[in-house]
């Protein structure tokens, strides 16, 4: 897993299948070290997936109840954004809450980094980029 999220542009908050982050892994993995070469070793992947953006399951669960008092629904976090839903429409919002994709679709599926899978019907889905202008997904 450490190794993989080095050499891949992969999502460093991404909650695994127990719905624990990176980060909190690898604290615990640090803990539990059986020498201190391995402890230092866990400590220099933490401080560069840190770097690179990865946080605590805790911060991630602030972040949604904040979300949560201006949107009606919040989906999981990925790539450093939300997709949120107010008045019945889908977009994506940052932590913050600023909108990064309008709130205007019916409904919203995968997103990538920069690309994002949204309906205006709820059955045809296409992607629109950052800026909500449709373009190209990585299947078609």
């Amino acid at each position: 897993m450490l190794a993989t999220a080095t050499r891949w542009d992969v999502d460093l908050n991404e909650p695994d299948g127990n719905g624990q982050m990176l980060l909190d892994f690898l604290s615990e993995e640090i803990t539990n070290a059986p020498d201190s070469n391995t402890a230092g070793m866990l400590k220099e992947y933490y401080e560069i997936y840190q770097r690179k953006g990865a946080v605590k399951w805790e911060q991630i669960s602030f972040i949604i109840r904040n979300l949560m008092k201006r949107y009606e629904a919040v989906r999981h976090y990925a790539y450093g954004l939300y997709a949120v839903q107010k008045k019945n429409k889908w977009g994506w919002v940052n932590p913050k809450g600023e909108v990064v994709v309008p709130l205007q679709y019916k409904a919203v599926r995968s997103y990538l980094p920069d690309l994002f899978e949204v309906s205006n019907d709820g059955v045809h889905y296409f992607f629109v980029n950052r800026k909500n202008q449709r373009t190209f997904g990585p299947w078609n």
